[in-house]
């Protein structure tokens, strides 16, 4: 898949695998602690740290980009260069690879 973000052609793939997909679960499940638990009723508190969605947002950058403007070396360094709208706009397609938002279509 390519996308025109300014100036920059940007190529990722279009699909996310399986493997790849556990593997952003994991470290979302990883960040997660329950506090509070009561073991007669098995039920307690769950807390996240929300900052996880950024390294996870970056894991699936890092699974997802091929190139920026035919080059592949440094490209997620290169995307987390842009102006934070053009990377907004990659991320929101990121994100729609992996099912974490609605088509944009």
């Amino acid at each position: 898949m390519i996308i025109d973000v300014k100036d920059h052609k940007i190529e990722l793939k279009d699909y996310i695998t399986g493997g790849q997909s556990m593997e952003l679960k994991k470290m979302q499940l990883q960040s997660a602690k329950m506090t509070n638990f009561d073991s007669q009723t098995q039920s307690g508190d769950i807390e996240m740290d929300l900052s996880i969605t950024i390294d996870i947002q970056k894991k699936a950058l890092e699974f997802l980009a091929i190139s920026i403007d035919d080059i592949r070396e440094d490209v997620v360094a290169k995307i987390l260069d842009l102006p934070s709208q053009d990377f907004e706009k990659v991320l929101s397609i990121v994100d729609e690879i992996r099912g974490e938002k609605k088509s944009l279509k």
